[in-house]
């Protein structure tokens, strides 16, 4: 497959005297006249100019960040026995290149545990579930559908070891993945916290998502919906959700300040830096539940993903994080829970 894409962090491009140059060579220069029709000339060349900044700015660093999120999300549906399909979640994909090749990638699909296995919260499980990837080519006034579709039945899908963690993922065939002619394509492995950045997340980081919005995912193709918000809080407990049949469930959860809701599930919650922060974006976690009423959300930490890649001791995969060491646990700093959850009751949590 072809090389996936990665984040960008470098600073906004700026406009150089060189660039100036560049944009008024591709307008008439005039000799001397009379400053009246100097004046006009000069209001013929602004249009001229700033359709050349239009068109020559390159894109800046935030955007090329949030598409390359846009191209690694992709839609889960529900499909019952008659064959009715429903949007159901969100997932997203990640590559992981081959050892000593590294031309070569392996991809996964990624989503929250309870999208994949619905008896984790004793709800009943759905007939069968299919991921909808953008088509690279599509004319929306000529194509009946900018999607093509890949079933999930029979995937063998891999949870962490922790029963706490909202997780799973699964490797996706990629003889079948390059007959789909898709535009997405998988985040590296790398763009994932080594466990020194995982502990230097704070209260109050910046963090984007982008997922399936129920009621408007594309009649046509995925349109995945961004949300912007923060890192609110980093128990160092488990906290209470409800499942089905009145059960409970308890899980290892950061809360975020964004308003996401049922569709978001499996969504990549990713770590933005903000102007002048030196750090880099990476995959922080995926988001898990809501709560009903607010802009409070859970996310569980990306490391537990990491740390079952590595248990599955798979010899050709790359796995290497830069600053990080292969026999890294995930942390009390990066949420593992450490105190059992008292009697109180739960807040009104929707996975």
């Amino acid at each position: 497959m072809n090389g996936p894409p990665a984040f960008y962090s470098h600073p906004p491009d700026e406009l150089t005297q060189s660039d100036f140059t560049l944009l008024t060579s591709g307008c008439r220069q005039y000799r001397k006249i009379s400053d009246m029709v100097k004046l006009a000339r000069y209001w013929i060349a602004v249009p001229c100019i700033i359709s050349f900044l239009l068109q020559a700015r390159p894109q800046s660093p935030l955007a090329k960040n949030l598409d390359v999120i846009r191209r690694n999300v992709v839609f889960i549906y529900t499909r019952d026995a008659q064959g009715i399909e429903q949007p159901d979640g969100t997932g997203f994909l990640l590559a992981i290149p081959e050892k000593g090749n590294p031309a070569v990638s392996y991809l996964v699909l990624v989503t929250a545990r309870h999208m994949a296995d619905p008896a984790w919260l004793n709800c009943v499980p759905s007939s069968e579930l299919t991921v909808h990837f953008n088509k690279k080519e599509f004319d929306p006034s000529k194509d009946d559908s900018g999607v093509v579709e890949l079933s999930l039945k029979g995937q063998q899908w891999i949870y962490p070891d922790d029963e706490s963690i909202d997780i799973a993922f699964t490797f996706i065939d990629g003889k079948k993945f390059d007959s789909l002619n898709s535009e997405n394509g998988g985040l590296p492995i790398s763009q994932l916290p080594s466990a020194n950045e995982a502990k230097t997340v704070e209260i109050g980081a910046w963090i984007a998502s982008a997922g399936l919005l129920p009621g408007v995912p594309g009649a046509k193709r995925n349109y995945p919906v961004f949300k912007f918000g923060n890192v609110s809080s980093i128990p160092q407990e488990k906290i209470p959700v409800p499942g089905c049949a009145g059960t409970n469930r308890l899980m290892t959860e950061w809360l975020i300040a964004v308003s996401l809701v049922g569709g978001n599930s499996g969504s990549p919650i990713v770590r933005m830096p903000t102007l002048g922060d030196a750090g880099r974006p990476f995959l922080l976690g995926v988001q898990s539940i809501s709560v009903a009423g607010t802009d409070v959300a859970g996310m569980a930490p990306i490391r537990y993903l990491v740390e079952k890649l590595r248990g599955l001791q798979i010899p050709n995969l790359d796995l290497s994080i830069a600053g990080d060491a292969e026999d890294v646990k995930p942390t009390a700093t990066s949420a593992q829970p450490q105190i059992k959850v008292t009697t109180v009751s739960s807040p009104n949590w929707k996975p």
